[in-house]
C-alpha cells in the first residue's frame, strides 16, 4: 500500500532534515519549486520521493499539481524561510482540505505592511507609512511622527538593508539607497514581485522574541521567549540581532502581557495550524510593540530550543500540519545562545580573528563560517548576510555569559575597502 503524502514548498535544509528525520519513515514526500528556481530540481530528485516544478503564479498550474497527488495528500507546509512562505501562500487556495492556514489569514504574516495596517487602530504598533517607490516619501511637514525612524524594506527577513534616520534630509538618503539596493537583495532571495518599503517610528526598548503554534482550532501555545541583543544596542549603526539567548529573566507580569498581546493579534487575523515567530519590543513606559511575526519557525530556534530545553521546534512545525500535538518543555537544562559576526564595514574580508580559538571556550559547540578570506562582505544594512554564526551553550550560567563575552570582545572581522 502506498504511503500518504507530505507536500513541503522548497527544499528542508540538513538541520530541518535530521530533526523531522522520522517522518521520513511514515510518508512520501512531495517537493514543490518554483519553475524559476530550476537549479534547485537536481539536488530534489537525489533526496525525496516527489519534485514538481510549478508556476506559482498560475493558479491553474498548481491545481494541477495538487489533483495529481489529492488522494493520497495528508498535510502541506513550507519547507523553511520567508520565500517559502510566501509561496505556501500562493498555494493555500488549492490546499484546504488540509490543516493549512487560509490565504487570507498567512498574507498577514508575509506582509509587513499589511500587518501594521490590521494594527493602526491598536496600540500594538509604532506609526507608519508604505513607500511603492522613492517617490511617494512625503514633504517633512507631511510627515506624521518624529525623528528618528526605522526604513525597512516590507518583505524581507535578516534585517536586510534595515537603516535608521534622524533627519529628513536622512531620510531622503536612506530611502533611494534602499530602493537601489532592492533588486540586488531581491535577485538573491529570487523573490519575482515588488518588494515595497516601510518607514516607521522609532521605539526605543529592549527586543525579545517568542515562537508557537497555533492548532486548527486557533488554540495557541507558547515556546519559551528569547532575548534579543540588536546590534544597534552596542552603538553598531545596523540592525542586525547580533546574539539571541535563552532562558532568559523576565517579569513574570510582563510575559503574561507579552502573550496577551500575540492572542489578540493571532485571533484578530484568523490565524490557525501554523507556527509563528514574533519580535516585540517591550518599551521604556512597559508596553508591547511588534516589530513582526512570521508564519513560521524563527532562525535559530530549532538549536536553541533543543539546547536549552530539550523539545524538537522543527518536528513540532511538521506535525502541526498532520493535525497532532506539538510537544513543549518549559524548564531549561542549559543556557544558549547564537551569535552572528558581521565586519565593521563593507569590503573584502583580509582577516578574522578568534575563528579558532573560540572552539577552546567551554561553551562552544559549533562556528558555521559562510564567508571565507578574499569574499565581499558587509553590514546587514547593505545587503549582507553574517560572515559566521557562532553556537555557545553551558548548564553553569557565570561560565556561560564569560564565554559570550570572551566572544564579543575577541571574535571580529576585518575588510578591506579598497580591495
Amino acid at each position: 500500500m502506498s504511503k500518504k503524502i507530505y507536500l513541503l514548498v522548497g527544499i528542508p535544509n540538513e538541520e530541518k532534515l535530521q530533526s523531522c528525520k522520522e517522518l521520513f519513515e511514515k510518508y512520501d514526500f512531495l517537493i514543490l519549486i518554483d519553475n524559476k528556481d530550476q537549479y534547485l530540481k537536481a539536488k530534489a530528485d537525489d533526496l525525496f520521493c516527489y519534485v514538481e516544478r510549478v508556476n506559482f503564479n498560475k493558479p491553474e498550474s498548481l491545481e494541477l499539481v495538487i489533483n495529481k497527488y489529492k488522494d493520497r495528500l495528508v498535510a502541506a507546509n513550507s519547507a523553511g524561510g520567508e520565500r517559502n512562505v510566501q509561496l505556501l501562500e500562493k498555494l493555500l487556495p488549492h490546499v484546504q482540505f488540509l490543516n493549512v492556514p487560509t490565504q487570507k489569514a498567512l498574507s498577514y504574516y508575509t506582509s509587513k505592511e499589511k500587518l501594521r495596517s490590521l494594527l493602526s487602530q491598536t496600540k500594538f504598533s509604532p506609526k507608519y507609512l508604505q513607500l511603492k517607490t522613492k517617490s511617494d516619501l512625503p514633504s517633512e511637514k507631511d510627515l506624521k511622527f518624529e525623528f528618528p525612524v526605522i526604513i525597512k524594506p516590507e518583505s524581507l527577513a535578516s534585517s536586510l538593508l534595515v537603516t535608521k534616520a534622524y533627519t529628513y534630509e536622512e531620510l531622503k538618503s536612506r530611502v533611494n539607497k534602499i530602493f537601489k539596493g532592492l533588486n540586488k537583495v531581491s535577485n538573491d532571495w529570487n523573490k519575482q514581485e515588488e518588494v515595497y518599503v516601510l518607514v516607521e517610528e522609532f521605539i526605543d526598548g529592549r527586543e525579545y522574541s517568542i515562537d508557537g503554534y497555533v492548532d486548527k482550532t486557533g488554540k495557541i501555545e507558547y515556546c519559551p521567549a528569547v532575548y534579543i541583543k540588536r546590534a544597534t544596542d552596542l552603538n553598531i549603526k545596523d540592525f542586525y540581532h547580533y546574539y539571541r539567548a535563552t532562558p532568559i529573566v523576565i517579569n513574570k507580569a510582563a510575559l503574561k502581557d507579552l502573550k496577551a498581546t500575540l492572542n489578540k493579534i493571532i485571533s484578530k487575523t484568523k490565524l490557525q495550524s501554523s507556527s509563528f515567530h514574533a519580535e516585540l519590543i517591550r518599551t521604556n513606559d512597559d508596553r508591547w510593540l511588534v516589530v513582526e511575526i512570521g508564519a513560521r519557525p524563527g532562525g535559530y530556534r530549532q538549536w536553541m530550543y533543543n539546547e536549552s530545553y530539550d523539545f524538537n521546534h522543527n518536528l513540532n512545525d511538521w506535525i502541526l500540519k498532520l493535525g497532532k500535538k506539538t510537544k513543549i518543555r518549559n524548564k531549561p537544562k542549559a543556557y544558549s545562545s547564537c551569535i552572528e559576526i558581521f565586519p565593521a564595514k563593507k569590503g573584502r574580508i583580509t582577516k578574522t580573528v578568534g575563528f579558532t580559538k573560540i572552539k577552546q571556550l567551554a561553551s562552544f559547540k559549533n562556528i558555521v563560517v559562510k564567508r571565507k578570506k578574499g569574499d565581499r562582505a558587509g553590514l546587514a544594512n547593505q545587503g549582507f548576510k553574517p560572515v559566521a554564526s557562532i553556537y555557545l551553550s553551558h548548564e553553569n550560567k557565570s561560565q556561560f555569559i564569560a564565554d559570550r563575552r570572551w566572544v564579543m570582545d575577541n571574535v571580529f572581522v576585518e575588510t578591506d575597502k579598497t580591495r
